[in-house]
């Protein structure tokens, strides 16, 4: 199940409930993290070399709450000598490792390793987020 963040939540609260204008970020990420971020973005975000949070555009949601990335998402290779646990993925609002708001999450179907020369490939559709 996707968990939206405490800073989504007080986006939605202060966008919908206070009448305060919550500026939309130009653009969205994906990251992906080897722990759960949680609510409040504590957990720690992939670190191998090559990794990158790659662009991300959704569908509309859906009549049961579902979201999902509308093109494919392609996570570089691995180039590290030991391999690399990807657990949970998030929706972040800047590019660059380290800034930008995690706005939600969820864990990974399956739990990825990805060994030396591994990318990490999500095909059209093939990263939901239902919200409820």
């Amino acid at each position: 199940m996707s968990s939206l963040t405490n800073a989504m939540e007080a986006h939605v609260v202060n966008h919908f409930l206070r009448n305060t204008a919550v500026t939309s970020p130009s653009a969205v990420y994906l990251a992906l993290y080897p722990t759960d971020p949680g609510e409040d973005d504590s957990g720690i975000e992939a670190s191998y070399t090559g990794y990158a949070r790659q662009e991300v555009t959704f569908t509309a949601i859906d009549s049961t709450g579902k979201t999902q990335n509308s093109v494919p998402v392609i996570f570089a290779d691995n180039e590290d000598q030991v391999s690399a646990n990807v657990r949970f993925v998030g929706v972040v609002t800047e590019e660059i490792v380290g800034n930008g708001e995690l706005l939600l999450h969820a864990p990974l179907g399956v739990e990825k390793e990805l060994d030396t020369g591994e990318g990490l490939t999500f095909k059209t559709g093939g990263c939901a987020f239902t919200l409820d």
